[in-house]
């Protein structure tokens, strides 16, 4: 049976017949046993080779071909209504969120589009000249995530609640709450296709929304980020976690698993002539498996011994036919049709990356503290172009609201409650910040287990350390030496986020399940039962009141070390973030939030929220350290990013990364306000397990000009 089946459908394959070939395989369905029957899928618009369709055949008789296995029936499309779209009027951004990119499409007509934070941008490439297009023009918000251009022309636009149409005016249609997903594209035919959930696709007409589930995916979770559509209108979808390649002619899913490398796929790109291209991703410590393409039915893989600068790649092509891969380990390769060459010094974001009908690729550019680093990077095989919204004339915006609290804003914080301070420590003569510390002297041990937190005594010019195994160490900032204090008692817990000073009442504080009390006077750690904060909180001095504020669950709280108790100051705005520190210039406690900036007046409860986006930050809460200067808060995350608030200017300063030998975190981070200076300690790997390495430098940051200095060399490993 198989052998006259394969007979036939190559016959009609070569005669270019898909009729017949419909009515040859919906022959071999019927007579197919049903333990053995898999249902064969053909294309009206073009027949598979006959290599292809006789592998279809072995399915059929029998023989487990994963690539080809397809999936059970799908849930069928139902319609769906969206609630009403919520609109947050808001001032045009005027900052530098619109060089903020998350997704790039390349029009027919040579220009660009991007999706940023800060709304939506066209690009005229031959002037490099932008038109910004944001909540005045009609968008609901300035944060546009995703964009996508249909076969006509018609720009889409989308976020979370919300898609757009663009064809001189914008037109808002409400998105179903599941549409939240980062992949989305337009079909032959004008369907928006988009993804969410765990295993739902979505598609608007533009004027239904309708949804299915995508079958026998095991709760991969945000199953897609890539989305393809072919020519001949077949949907192709990269899954996440390496579960597949999914393809999706309007009936029928199938998973060509089979007949690609583990680690397939991380995305998929379609080209004009219907090639399918999958890029694929490292998974943990495993490096990715190249790139594929499928050309009829016959899959290539192609891999750094073909020229690829590294084998996790994400692929977009082009209309001219040109594919390129992103890395995300830094650089871009081109394929030539053969083989691929690498440009190692070109790097941009992956996702969101498109090809122009040039041949240029165009890629958001990674978001960093180095100058100029926003925008979009385009690179056509010579020269390497960045496209940036000029906005450096523009006014930050701001929006001023009165906190409303839940039991009114306590005003303990108003009160002049501080005690009279001694004066600020200063160098003795004789003395040479600048010289490095000796080498050789003993010195606390860093390492990502425990404390690795610190404190400027500004009463004796120290800085106040717990190590990682709870010992409690002074650094004189004046002799760059340690001191290994032998003070009784240990912080209790883990004291990750660091400790505060209180200047008049002159201890040191460090919150976790209990609060750990440092007595400089008699080199002791008491504790005190913990009632008021979370375990991971630090405190933020108010020079004002004298008592340690932190923030909880959005409620912010004082802590009044002479008498041991807290007090709940007041409800915060929603999603405040970490608090960094406070700003004797403003007057104002700083939040750094994921898409803003917030000010909170400390006496009223008053919040300011800046319309700009903060420098980014790696790692989660757990590896969030920060130091209180001049410029308000600094704060440096898990990748050694170090910025600050600067609050003369309103705005985000940052400074080249701390210069340590390895990647990882910067374990503990404090400001030197004798020498003007913020000072890190040790570094440790950057992982949730033990460390695999630490080590115990002391670099130093002269936040006014930029530059570091080693106060103090690493030990002797």
């Amino acid at each position: 049976m198989a052998e006259e089946l394969t007979r036939a459908l190559t016959d009609l394959a070569e005669r270019g017949d898909p009729r017949g070939a419909d009515t040859v395989l919906a022959a071999a369905r019927r007579d197919a046993s049903p333990g053995k029957a898999t249902r064969l899928v053909t294309r009206r618009k073009g027949l598979a080779v006959a290599s292809g369709v006789a592998a279809l055949l072995l399915v059929s008789v029998g023989v487990a071909l994963w690539s080809l296995r397809p999936f059970s029936g799908p849930e069928p499309f139902a319609p769906v209504t969206p609630p009403p779209v919520t609109t947050v009027d808001l001032t045009p951004a005027a900052s530098n969120t619109m060089n903020e990119v998350w997704d790039v499409a390349a029009a027919a007509d040579g220009s660009l589009w991007a999706a940023t934070a800060g709304g939506v941008v066209h690009w005229d490439i031959a002037k490099e000249t932008p038109e910004v297009y944001t909540t005045a023009d009609g968008l609901p918000t300035n944060g546009v995530q995703r964009i996508a251009i249909a076969p006509d022309g018609i720009v889409w636009a989308s976020s979370s609640g919300w898609m757009a149409r663009f064809d001189g005016t914008w037109e808002t249609f409400a998105a179903p709450p599941g549409v939240d997903g980062p992949a989305m594209v337009i079909d032959p035919d004008g369907v928006v296709w988009t993804v969410g959930g765990e295993n739902e696709i979505y598609r608007f007409d533009g004027s239904e929304w309708q949804v299915a589930a995508v079958p026998n995916l095991r709760g991969v979770g945000a199953w897609s980020a890539s989305l393809a559509a072919a020519p001949d209108g077949t949907l192709w979808a990269a899954t996440n976690m390496s579960k597949g390649l999914l393809s999706f002619d309007g009936e029928e899913w199938i998973n060509h698993r089979g007949n690609l490398p583990d680690g397939f796929a991380f995305n998929v790109a379609v080209a004009l002539d219907g090639a399918v291209w999958a890029g694929s991703e490292s998974d943990g410590g495993a490096a990715g498996a190249g790139v594929a393409r499928l050309d009829g039915s016959d899959w290539t893989v192609f891999t750094t011994s073909d020229g690829l600068l590294n084998d996790a790649a994400w692929v977009t092509v082009g209309p001219d036919g040109t594919v390129w891969a992103v890395h995300a380990a830094g650089g871009v390769s081109r394929f030539d049709g053969a083989s691929w060459t690498g440009f190692p010094d070109v790097s941009g974001s992956e996702f969101g990356a498109a090809v122009d009908a040039r041949g240029t690729l165009w890629m958001p550019a990674p978001i960093s503290s180095e100058p100029g680093s926003p925008g979009i990077i385009g690179f056509d095989g010579a020269e390497t172009t960045r496209l940036l919204v000029p906005v450096a004339e523009a006014a930050v915006t701001t929006t001023t609201t009165t906190v409303a609290p839940v039991t009114g804003w306590d005003p303990i914080l108003a009160t002049t409650r501080a005690k009279p301070t001694p004066p600020a420590a200063t160098c003795p003569p004789g003395t040479d910040p600048t010289r490095p510390g000796v080498t050789g002297q003993r010195r606390p041990q860093p390492g990502y287990v425990r404390n690795d937190a610190a404190a400027f005594d500004s009463t004796r010019g120290r800085v106040i350390y717990g190590d990682a195994l709870g010992d409690t160490w002074a650094f004189d900032v004046c002799s760059n030496t340690w001191t290994d204090l032998e003070a009784s008692g240990v912080i209790s817990g883990d004291a990750w986020s660091g400790l505060a000073y209180d200047v008049d009442s002159d201890r040191i504080i460090g919150f976790d399940g209990s609060i750990s009390i440092y007595d400089p006077g008699t080199n002791a750690w008491t504790q005190v039962p913990n009632t008021g904060t979370w375990v991971f909180a630090s405190g933020v001095y108010d020079p004002l009141s004298g008592l340690v504020l932190v923030e909880e669950e959005g409620m912010l709280k004082a802590f009044d070390v002479d008498s041991a108790s807290w007090t709940t100051v007041g409800q915060l705005p929603k999603d405040p973030g970490p608090l960094l520190g406070y700003s004797a210039e403003l007057d104002r406690l700083i939040f750094i939030r994921q898409f803003g900036t917030l000010l909170i007046d400390p006496r009223s409860g008053a919040a300011t929220e800046l319309d700009m986006k903060p420098p980014p930050i790696d790692g989660g809460f757990a590896t969030l350290i920060h130091a209180v200067g001049p410029h308000g808060a600094h704060f440096s995350s898990q990748n050694r990013d170090l910025c600050g608030f600067n609050p003369a200017i309103a705005d985000w300063e940052c400074w080249p990364k701390a210069p340590t030998s390895h990647e990882g975190i910067l374990d503990a981070m404090v400001f030197d306000p004798i020498n003007g200076r913020l000072l890190t300690i040790g570094a440790s790997w950057s992982g949730w397990e033990p460390p695999e390495w630490y080590t115990d430098p002391v670099w130093a940051l002269d936040v006014e000009t930029g530059v570091w200095s080693e106060i103090l060399a690493p030990s002797d490993p």
